[in-house]
């Protein structure tokens, strides 16, 4: 719903927000994965900005859980900062650390 918003007016204090709400570790994750689609409507027509580009890369580097990294990595192939073979070797590296983290 939110990205439904840039259609009729795009507004930094949108983006400022959606930066914020996604990158808050306390917020829930539904939330900050909401926000990190909102960045996707917000960039639809242009690349974006380098503070969008920098908390995606924050984002995938330390998701805190695979669903969330998974979100991540669809927006940046959306936005043209990522591409599939990327993203699956992503989530490949994800799933090999959760299979080492369980044999411990």
């Amino acid at each position: 719903m939110l990205g439904e918003l840039c259609d009729f007016r795009r507004r930094p204090e949108h983006l400022s927000q959606a930066l914020k709400t996604a990158a808050d570790e306390r917020n829930p994750d539904e939330e900050r994965e909401g926000a990190i689609q909102f960045l996707v409507s917000y960039w639809a027509d242009e690349d974006p900005d380098e503070a969008t580009v920098d908390l995606l890369e924050k984002l995938r580097k330390n998701p805190p859980n695979r669903s969330f990294l998974v979100s991540v990595l669809q927006a940046q192939i959306e936005l043209g900062l990522n591409n599939e073979l990327g993203a699956l070797r992503d989530v490949d590296d994800w799933d090999d650390a959760e299979d080492e983290g369980e044999e411990e």
